[in-house]
Formats: C-alpha cells, sequence, structure tokens
C-alpha cells in the first residue's frame, strides 16, 4: 500500500456510511412529509400540531445524522492521508 491509496478496509467503511446517509436521508425526508401532512390535516388540534412538531424535530435530527454520515468518511480519509 502506498501512501496515496486507500486500503479496502477504508473503502467498505466509506461505502458503508454514505449507505447508512442515504437511508437516513429518505426516512427523514418521508417523516417531513407525515409532518406537514399532519399540520395541514391537524385543524387545531393540540395532540396532531405536538405530534406533527415532534416528527419535525425528529426528521431535522436525522438530516443532520446523514449529513454527518456523509462528511465524516471524508474527514477520517483526509486525517488517515487518503
Amino acid at each position: 500500500m502506498g501512501l496515496g491509496r486507500p486500503n479496502r478496509g477504508l473503502r467498505l467503511v466509506v461505502r458503508i456510511g454514505y449507505f447508512f446517509g442515504f437511508a437516513i436521508l429518505a426516512i427523514a425526508v418521508i417523516m417531513i412529509l407525515i409532518a406537514a401532512f399532519n399540520f395541514l390535516t391537524g385543524g387545531g388540534n393540540e395532540e396532531k400540531i405536538t405530534a406533527a412538531r415532534n416528527y419535525l424535530i425528529y426528521a431535522l435530527v436525522g438530516v443532520g445524522v446523514a449529513l454527518l454520515a456523509f462528511w465524516l468518511p471524508t474527514v477520517v480519509g483526509n486525517v488517515i492521508g487518503t
């Protein structure tokens, strides 16, 4: 292994990170759509509005985790020197 060539293990970790990032991002988009539907159909029902707000908060946290899953392998690769 040379200094500029990433090893197979690191490439596998990067691929797994990207896979989970895409999966989490897809789930977060679905949760945002559910939250929007609950906001629109809530009709002033405080329980539905609260549930929709919680879905939206969890979805935004999911987007943050997905972005971290995309960003972290790049940072680790740069630190290791690939």
